[in-house]
């Protein structure tokens, strides 16, 4: 157990410092003195991160690991890993799962495989996954489920329910496909900036999703692939980008929306229309 820390530094790539006693005491662990053969090689410098203000609502914000696009839904979610090297993960890091770690290290120095499995499968189930870069580094990250923030999608599939309760089958959505792609396009393997403003009922984080200086919400809106859920987002500047939009007759721009309904321009009213869904962006 002494060697806590250091377990955790091995996940963390980042070197133990003068402060390891009071890091252990912080989570109720005993301090072994590091001994000359323990001892850390200190290869990386640590630069000072000045973050800018937060727009008002904004609770905490992400810096992801590459998005995986088996990770991304059906253009209506996506999710993403933070590294625990984040400060604000190894703050909030649960005991049980710091205990873990430290137990799958002790079986697997002790050669004891099947348990080390096990313990591996309850760090998982705790929301946490070990992974592998593309530059092959092993890591250890926590599991966040995303939601875009406050726009509108068409997806591939839908489920509606009426009063008693019975769902109707699955059908194709118009420009489902389409809006699927381009999110997957925008945001597969890249590392994006998550400013979270909420969790939604589901347990997903709700925020603003950037990629580098380009907001995601901006470049879907802009494009046809989503529209601007009013009730919930008055922001101006949304409003403005749907529009822009909407005007050049971009993606599902190309059909006009009717009482909920997505109807082609080119189809006669009187005929039966394709019904298609409005979900959030997950």
């Amino acid at each position: 157990m002494g060697n806590a820390l250091r377990v955790l530094c091995r996940y963390c790539q980042r070197p133990t410092t003068a402060d390891e006693p009071q890091v252990l005491a912080f989570y109720g662990l005993p301090y072994a003195p590091q001994t000359i053969e323990e001892d850390v090689k200190v290869t990386t410098i640590w630069p000072e991160v000045i973050t800018p203000p937060w727009p008002e609502g904004v609770q905490f914000e992400l810096l992801t690991l590459p998005v995986d696009k088996r990770a991304i839904g059906d253009g209506d979610g996506f999710t993403a890993y933070v590294n625990i090297t984040e400060p604000r993960e190894l703050k909030h890091m649960p005991q049980n799962v710091i205990d873990a770690i430290i137990m799958k290290e002790n079986a697997r120095d002790a050669k004891y495989f099947k348990l080390e499995k096990l313990i591996k499968k309850s760090v998982i189930a705790s929301g946490y996954r070990f992974l592998k870069l593309p530059n092959q580094q092993k890591v250890l990250a926590h599991k966040y489920r995303i939601r875009l923030r406050l726009i509108m999608i068409i997806t591939m599939k839908m489920s509606v329910q009426n009063n008693r309760g019975v769902d109707a089958p699955e059908i194709g959505m118009v420009y489902g496909d389409e809006a699927t792609h381009v999110l997957v396009k925008m945001i597969q393997g890249k590392c994006l900036k998550i400013h979270v403003y909420n969790k939604d009922i589901y347990g997903r984080s709700v925020g603003d999703v950037y990629y580098n200086d380009i907001f995601i919400q901006e470049q879907l809106l802009k494009r046809g692939c989503v529209w601007h859920y009013v009730a919930y987002d008055r922001r101006p500047e949304f409003a403005k980008w749907q529009k822009e939009a909407r005007d050049a007759r971009r993606g599902l721009w190309l059909y006009q929306i009717l009482r909920g309904k997505i109807i082609p321009i080119h189809l006669n009213t009187e005929e039966k229309p394709l019904f298609c869904s409005q979900i959030l962006i997950q």
